[in-house]
């Protein structure tokens, strides 16, 4: 039975439009696979996201196309082209990473046949016509939202805390929330008196009743809204603070920007930045210091949208030095699990290696000479047929010669560990170097979604490894 992925993606504004949610699309998916005999192993949703957005913005896409790499998928079901994209450079570049690995992928509501000439001129057609339906439409928003802005109407999105849309003379205007534009006063005030980006947010917090989430507390401050300027035009909308008062705190941003930069007076390396992700929505961890200074504080590794958008439910914090241990300690294991993975996935795809064509070949030239015997055929037939027959294991024999052990193309880069010899050269890396190694090396890391509560408490993971 063929292991099925189900991709779902829809837009925020064709669930309004159309009702065309994820869970309708789930389903009618479901019943396909089952009425077609596949196995589903795993959905991959892309919720509120648009075809039009880039393919690294498409976070359950990334996580199909790595789970296809790993040999877990042998089907990909989606309910028409469109789904899956409008872009006919970003279609040909996944799907030359499925052929490369043997995976295929089906429309339920479309039949395309991409074995023929006619059957690829018409996929390509269709692909033009989603791409150049979706330029027009991006030109015309783009039209109308220049227009919008000319006029000062509201656009789509969220409007900073002390704002509201409402109708002035009949037509759509942001304005003042009169009790929030005051609180957003105070805040500046008290920045400017402070000077601290974190003594602000505490007050914004427990005087004013400010949660912050997204955006920062920063970046609130940096919101030129607040003095009225919004799309890059000036008088927009109400201002909250003067615009001297504004421009004057950025002046003091940037200037104790400059002299706090982590970066450069900290010293901190994170090891396995861009490298964690999030077994449930996918996105990478962030690194965040926790514990207080006088106790030493740790590094550590959180789900963002868990912390600051409440949009994820993984709330597991894991400790940049557990990881790190964790890896030398299973690194070695982890590498030959990898390239025993390989070698089996490389052999199982030779299905034309020299070796099948051989054994095929021999078998074939066999119950020939057996029909001939029997009187079947005639002498000509059976000379010609045998003639090209012998050809073929000719090549073969050749090209069982030539070929090697099949191995993986990293193979070399993971010698060193294989062999067990590496960890007194990690030992010697400067804490750059440390991070240069793992990220050589590491594709991604992914913890469990059940992982144990507590900090540190995740002792198992699940490591891909570069190829």
């Amino acid at each position: 039975m063929k292991r099925a992925a189900l991709y779902i993606r829809v837009s925020t504004e064709e669930q309004a439009r159309h009702g065309y949610s994820i869970a309708e699309q789930e389903h009618d998916l479901t019943e396909y696979a089952r009425a077609n005999g596949y196995a589903v192993v795993d959905v991959y949703a892309d919720e509120g996201v648009s075809a039009r957005k880039a393919m690294s913005r498409r976070h359950a896409l990334q996580r199909l196309l790595a789970d296809v790499e790993a040999g877990k998928i042998d089907v990909i079901i989606i309910k028409c082209l469109d789904r899956f994209f409008r872009s006919v450079k970003d279609f040909y570049k996944v799907q030359e990473h499925l052929d490369a690995h043997g995976v295929e992928w089906v429309c339920t509501q479309e039949d395309f046949n991409t074995t023929t000439a006619n059957g690829r001129l018409m996929l390509n057609m269709k692909l033009s016509l989603a791409q150049h339906e979706s330029d027009q439409t991006s030109e015309r928003l783009k039209y109308v939202f220049e227009g919008m802005k000319r006029k000062k109407i509201p656009l789509s999105g969220a409007l900073p805390y002390g704002y509201r849309v409402e109708r002035v003379d009949g037509r759509r205007r942001i304005v003042l929330e009169p009790k929030e534009a005051e609180n957003v006063k105070k805040i500046f005030d008290f920045f400017l008196r402070e000077r601290s980006i974190r003594k602000t947010m505490d007050f914004a917090r427990e005087l004013c009743g400010v949660r912050w989430g997204k955006p920062s507390p920063r970046r609130f401050l940096q919101n030129p809204t607040h003095k009225g300027e919004r799309h890059g035009i000036a008088d927009y909308c109400p201002a909250t603070v003067a615009p001297e008062t504004f421009d004057l705190v950025q002046s003091i941003m940037e200037q104790r920007a400059t002299i706090f930069d982590r970066s450069k007076n900290t010293g901190n390396v994170y090891y396995f930045s861009r490298l964690i992700r999030c077994p449930l929505c996918g996105t990478w961890l962030h690194s965040r210091w926790v514990g207080l200074k006088s106790e030493g504080r740790r590094l550590c590794y959180v789900c963002q949208k868990h912390y600051t958008e409440r949009k994820c439910a993984y709330s597991k914090t894991i400790m940049q030095t557990t990881l790190e241990k964790w890896l030398l300690a299973n690194v070695q294991r982890l590498v030959c699990e990898y390239i025993t993975d390989a070698r089996a996935t490389a052999a199982k795809k030779s299905d034309e290696s020299p070796a099948n064509t051989i054994k095929e070949t021999r078998g074939k030239l066999a119950r020939l000479s057996r029909v001939f015997v029997d009187g079947l055929i005639s002498s000509e037939e059976y000379e010609q047929e045998k003639a090209t027959l012998e050809k073929v294991l000719s090549a073969a024999l050749v090209s069982t010669h030539r070929a090697g052990v099949i191995e993986p193309p990293s193979m070399k880069k993971y010698q060193a560990i294989i062999d067990g010899g590496f960890h007194a050269v990690y030992d010697a890396l400067t804490p750059e170097g440390k991070r240069t190694f793992w990220h050589g090396i590491i594709e991604h890391i992914e913890p469990p979604k059940d992982a144990a509560k507590g900090r540190g408490g995740i002792k198992c993971y699940t490591v891909r490894f570069q190829s």
